[in-house]
């Protein structure tokens, strides 16, 4: 792993839940290891919770989502300049307003509402709305617990300006900036899931009124419009671009004698030339298999991808995403590093759905939203738990999660068949996401998941992955696991 973090240590969370995590999340707030929240009306709201609840969560979601952006535009010297303080009035706060953001966090309120009917179709439907709330805190504190350690998470434009200059990816982005785009991407994550859900709302309303022979039923149903293909296809590309530096730039600006200099030398000419002189060398480069591949989340109607898609186009700080689209005007260090913040929020979110895209390290945004989004199961029964089981809490534990490490617990509800296609759905999903693949060589980490009934039933299901001549095994009580040798109704 290039330049990713190498001794990650997590503090000793224990088992996950509201009563732990709170506390551990104020006591960080009141140490100021989360300065992006100085920028927003949330803070006292923060200091003051003692559980996430459905209030909490719709007062929290938009002043969260805005400290972030306020304090990324804030951190872009474009646009508030770097002779000016940081700003410390109201008025002067309002000049970096986020524009879009009422729009977006109506919705947000309306898919709280609509969730009442995602309840009724969808047999394994779990809540939302407190969801993203409880990934935001529990990745907030794993990430700070990498900054405690001297560690960043691995951004591939930071780490590839590192090694062009040997400036440490600590200089080039500062863990607040990661800390606002962790909080965007946690709480916006899940926005596209109605829209992938209206084939299950169809199916139930079918089954339903299938006894009356004289119903018309007609499928609700939408299609995009032609013109809403431009900015989709704009999407597509952005998410699926890397900025690059050509090396025939870099030596343009070099001279002719640059073939000749030792590495050091290089790494300090580069430096004067992408840092300190903001030369415009930098280029996007469109990555046709992740272009594909994320087509075809749109095509499969995955909610990662929509909800990619209404971040931006909803938000002005989006649309306002640079990217070199021709040869004309290549981007300098400031535009290419606020392209690359952009596009690691939209990507983070899009691939937690897109199991076509593979993980090489575990230390990525992306693959922290995967894990998180796993592990953060406890207050959100599915409506059969609801009807069926007593105590419909489960047990999540982290016991480790650093970049060569990453093993959690899970203890569910239910009965033999349900903890049997829970245990398979996620099992399945980490064996294609680790698979083998181009750069998997690369891999320097091993992952151990164990998952067991809460409810006294006998079967434990353990998934094993090690990198070192890479390997996967699945077992329940022991026992080798056929794990795709059987259809079962996924949830995801």
């Amino acid at each position: 792993m290039t330049g990713s973090a190498k001794n990650i240590k997590v503090t000793d969370l224990g088992q996950l839940d509201d009563k732990r995590l709170v506390p551990e999340l104020q006591k960080r707030l009141k140490d100021d290891r989360l300065a992006f929240i100085s920028y927003g009306d949330c803070r006292s709201e923060l200091g003051a919770l003692s559980k996430v609840t459905h209030e909490s969560a719709a007062k929290l979601w938009q002043p969260l989502v805005e400290s972030a952006i306020t304090f990324l535009k804030m951190h872009d010297p474009r646009e508030w300049g770097e002779e000016y303080d940081e700003p410390s009035t109201k008025e002067e706060r309002s000049s970096l307003k986020a524009f879009g953001i009422e729009r977006l966090s109506k919705y947000f309120i309306q898919f709280k509402e609509f969730e009442k009917i995602l309840y009724g179709a969808e047999k394994y439907y779990h809540e939302h709305t407190l969801h993203v709330l409880r990934v935001w805190i529990l990745g907030a504190l794993l990430l700070d617990d990498w900054f405690q350690t001297g560690n960043m998470p691995s951004i591939e434009f930071f780490e590839d300006v590192e090694e062009k200059t040997g400036k440490p990816v600590s200089e080039l982005i500062s863990k607040e900036e990661i800390q606002a785009m962790w909080c965007i991407i946690a709480l916006s994550h899940d926005l596209g899931y109605p829209l992938q859900k209206i084939d299950s709302i169809n199916e139930q309303a079918r089954i339903m009124l299938r006894q009356y022979a004289k119903v018309n039923l007609q499928d609700l149903n939408f299609d995009v419009p032609q013109q809403h293909q431009f900015i989709n296809d704009f999407i597509l590309k952005f998410i699926s671009s890397r900025t690059m530096m050509p090396e025939e730039l870099t030596n343009k600006f070099a001279g002719e004698n640059s073939k000749e200099e030792d590495s050091e030398k290089i790494k300090e000419r580069n430096r004067d030339i992408i840092i300190e002189k903001k030369k415009r060398i930098f280029r996007t480069h469109v990555q046709s298999k992740y272009y594909l591949k994320y087509s075809k989340s749109l095509e499969d109607f995955e909610h990662g991808i929509f909800s990619a898609i209404l971040l931006m186009r909803s938000l002005t700080y989006f649309l306002e995403s640079d990217f070199d689209m021709d040869e004309l005007k290549p981007l300098d260090f400031d535009d290419a590093k606020q392209c690359a913040i952009r596009r690691e929020i939209l990507r983070a979110i899009a691939c937690h759905t897109c199991e076509e895209i593979y993980h090489i390290s575990p230390d990525t945004l992306g693959c922290l939203l995967i894990i998180c989004d796993e592990l953060q199961s406890w207050g959100r029964p599915t409506f059969e738990e609801m009807q069926f089981v007593a105590d419909t809490e489960p047990i999540a534990t982290l016991t480790k999660f650093d970049s060569q490490e990453v093993e959690f617990q899970l203890k569910l509800p239910g009965d033999k068949s349900s903890l049997r296609n829970r245990s398979k759905t996620i099992f399945r999903r980490l064996h294609k996401i680790f698979r083998v693949a181009v750069a998997a060589p690369e891999r320097k980490f091993n992952c151990r998941v164990t998952i067991e009934s809460k409810d006294c039933l006998p079967d434990i299901y353990k998934f094993e992955f090690t990198s070192k001549r890479p390997q996967f095994k699945f077992t329940c009580n022991g026992s080798d696991l056929d794990l795709w040798g059987e259809y079962i109704e996924e949830d995801k």
